[in-house]
């Protein structure tokens, strides 16, 4: 018989994925920040790994030590007081509000002066989220911060609900690391819970002097990787001259948007952007710090979305759209490049001075190599992104969470669906592409084999000159300039000639002998060797038989044994003969020698 609280409802499969009714309904409960957690068990906490330890939210070892080590150098004091870059960049989008039953309406927001400093934020979010005497409930709390320091990871953490911790930290890993994940996870055991996570890494083409990064020093934002792609000679195809100092290169970026909470009215969405998507916060005017900046500033934020499923769904839109923009430019400037320089180094041999080819062929080869290895990067960042999507599109997986969404986040949910396919496309064009620079590669090898095998042909036919006319010329030479007496013929013109041509039919004769001669010599070996092996034998043979029929055997006078059995060897063989040639003595022509009786 089913539990009472499954009466009425449709059981799914074993596997179907779908929201839980629990989710989707008001849940009041008492939450409290790891700083509470802190205080009521009296630590004293001097660095996050022991903040999560203390929490009981130590499970990813690994995680707390990247958190760890990126926020190296700065402490959740300096945050408190304001010391340093924790009190003066402002890089905090904060938007807190409170909404109605129906989810309607703009709702009871808390004011803000966006943008914050991590100061600013550590002390916005420290209040009280709920049940606050003169502020409204942060029922929904959006976080959006570009290129979050360590200040503000540490008035994050700080600040956090207990039960968001791991989410959190998770997050902030997975933004840090550049890592792709498009999934939602509910939990399975402890208090119910959901996280819908969003985290897409691309690249950008821009012009921007080489970023360096100095060790030691305090991070103010996620190290990033940036490849220098001036080799590819880019401002040929339209772009924007370069200044000095700036190159053409390209920039590794990072979109981290996660959506966590206990139901659809209680939630926190936290978005982490690099300021080279977004561009710098602090430089936004009055009027774009009214708009949702998760959003790309696409959205009002007095105009809220407030259930979060679809709120994630909005954003993804927006933000795979911008992605795949990133990725249509790159590729078609690639392509470009790539097709203009194969176009202008034609794999063909060439006549020209040796050196000079050696450089150009070294430098295709370089060419070649650095453009293989950025089209395999990219190429795998790109299909990472595209396995996200198919895994979480795929029959019974995360996409069965979104069967109730409203018709505007289904729409989205659409689009989605037709980025991603463009997103493949693309991801076939830089395949493509990698593919031609392999044959480029490999035609590059091959010419290079037959330049090689053509400049070998020519210095052989040099050698060949000197070594069978040069030197035997020399040698005469050398010969003729002795004394006259050590040499025993005369000194003339012709003799002098005869020498010269006789080296040089000792010199072609013994090239004969290595060539032709001496390959054969080991097959000649083993008929040689049977031959005299062969030999040996008969000869044993033949004294064998002789020694053993001297002692009974009386010939009569003038008859020779040589001679019988020199007879006897032209002799067909008959059966029961033997061939060893030794019929004349141990065959039947013995008997026929026996002296006859009387």
């Amino acid at each position: 018989m089913a539990p009472s609280w499954r009466e009425g409802q449709e059981l799914p499969l074993p596997f179907e994925k779908t929201w839980c009714p629990e989710l989707s309904s008001l849940r009041k409960f008492n939450e409290r920040t790891l700083a509470e957690v802190e205080k009521n068990i009296g630590a004293n906490v001097a660095d996050l790994g022991t903040i999560f330890i203390v929490s009981g939210n130590d499970d990813s070892p690994l995680e707390v030590e990247v958190l760890e080590d990126f926020c190296r150098g700065t402490s959740l004091e300096d945050v408190k007081v304001g010391r340093g870059g924790a009190g003066t960049q402002r890089v905090v989008w904060l938007d807190e509000r409170n909404g109605t039953e129906d989810l309607e309406g703009s709702g009871d927001a808390r004011q803000h002066g966006n943008p914050l400093t991590a100061t600013g934020l550590f002390r916005a979010l420290e209040k009280s989220r709920f049940e606050h005497k003169g502020l409204p409930d942060a029922s929904r709390r959006l976080i959006y911060i570009t290129d979050p320091d360590a200040a503000c990871i540490h008035a994050l953490i700080a600040t956090i609900s207990s039960y968001q911790a791991r989410v959190l930290r998770n997050a902030i890993y997975q933004y840090l690391k550049s890592q792709t994940s498009i999934v939602v996870k509910i939990t399975s055991t402890g208090f119910l819970a959901f996280q819908l996570d969003l985290h897409i890494p691309f690249f950008i083409l821009r012009k921007a002097a080489s970023p360096g990064h100095s060790e030691g020093e305090v991070n103010k934002k996620p190290r990033r990787l940036w490849i220098d792609v001036s080799f590819l000679k880019l401002e040929k195809f339209g772009l924007q001259p370069q200044k000095p100092l700036e190159v053409w290169g390209i920039q590794e970026a990072q979109i981290s948007f996660v959506v966590a909470g206990s139901d659809h009215c209680r939630w926190v969405g936290y978005g982490f952007v690099d300021a080279e998507i977004d561009g710098v916060l602090a430089e936004s005017s009055d009027e774009d710090l009214l708009q949702d900046q998760i959003a790309d500033s696409k959205l009002e934020a007095n105009f809220p979305i407030w259930r979060p499923r679809d709120y994630w769904i909005v954003i993804f839109e927006i933000r795979i759209g911008y992605v795949r923009s990133q990725w249509d430019y790159l590729i078609d400037k690639l392509e470009a490049g790539v097709n203009q320089y194969i176009e202008e180094h034609p794999t063909v041999l060439s006549h020209r001075l040796g050196r000079k080819r050696a450089a150009e062929m070294k430098e295709s080869f370089d060419w070649v190599l650095k453009t293989i290895n950025l089209l395999s990067r990219l190429s795998s960042v790109l299909c990472d992104t595209v396995e996200a999507w198919k895994s979480f599109e795929s029959p019974e997986e995360d996409l069965g969470y979104f069967r109730d969404i409203s018709p505007n986040a289904h729409r989205s949910l659409c689009t989605i669906k037709l980025i991603f396919r463009q997103l493949q496309s693309n991801h076939r064009r830089l395949s493509l592409l990698k593919d031609c620079c392999s044959k480029f590669s490999s035609a590059l090898e091959l010419h290079l084999n037959l330049e090689a095998k053509e400049a070998a042909i020519e210095n052989g036919a040099t050698s060949e000159f000197i070594v069978a006319i040069l030197y035997p010329t020399a040698l005469a030479a050398a010969i003729f300039s002795m004394q006259p007496g050590a040499i025993p013929c005369d000194l003339t013109p012709r003799s002098f000639a005869l020498a010269v041509f006789i080296l040089i039919a000792v010199v072609y004769a013994m090239r004969f002998i290595s060539r032709h001669v001496q390959p054969r010599w080991p097959l000649q070996q083993n008929p040689i060797a049977l031959w005299l092996k062969t030999k040996k034998v008969d000869e044993d043979v033949d004294k064998v038989s002789v020694n053993s029929l001297g002692g009974t055997l009386s010939l009569p006078m003038g008859i020779n044994l040589d001679g019988v059995v020199d007879e006897e060897r032209s002799e067909p063989i008959s059966n029961g003969d033997r061939a060893c040639g030794t019929r004349a003595i141990c065959g039947p022509s013995v008997a026929s020698l026996e002296p006859q009786s009387g």
